[in-house]
């Protein structure tokens, strides 16, 4: 496995993960400061921006869960299930499976020795 299919979904989602937290960030300030019971077009754009880095978070991760042999589905999965805490620690969780990925040579992908279910 070469390190490009692995370091590109992981910038991905560590990029999708600290624009969500920014755009949540911004919009508690503005929530804060300035409260009222119109939405503005700012907060519109930063809802549409969180929304857009947490489909591409889902997007990644399931990326990653495939490039280093796990079921994308559990891995995309129980995130959305176990919201709002499952994205964290998947997220924390899949960037240490993704960096053991990208210094062991075959990623817990391949198997060394011989096959299953064959005599010695």
């Amino acid at each position: 496995m070469e390190d490009k299919y692995i370091s590109m979904p992981l910038r991905m989602m560590t990029w999708s993960v600290i624009v969500s937290i920014g755009c949540y960030l911004i919009l508690i300030i503005i929530g804060v400061i300035a409260p009222s019971k119109e939405i503005t077009p700012l907060e519109v754009i930063l809802i549409l921006l969180s929304v857009a880095a947490g489909l591409t978070f889902y997007i990644s991760i399931g990326t990653l869960a495939a490039q280093i042999g796990r079921s994308w589905i559990i891995w995309v999965g129980l995130p959305i299930i176990t919201a709002p805490i499952g994205p964290i620690i998947a997220f924390f969780w899949m960037r240490n499976l993704a960096k053991k990925a990208k210094i062991l040579p075959t990623s817990g992908v391949h198997r060394e020795g011989p096959p299953v279910g064959d005599p010695v």
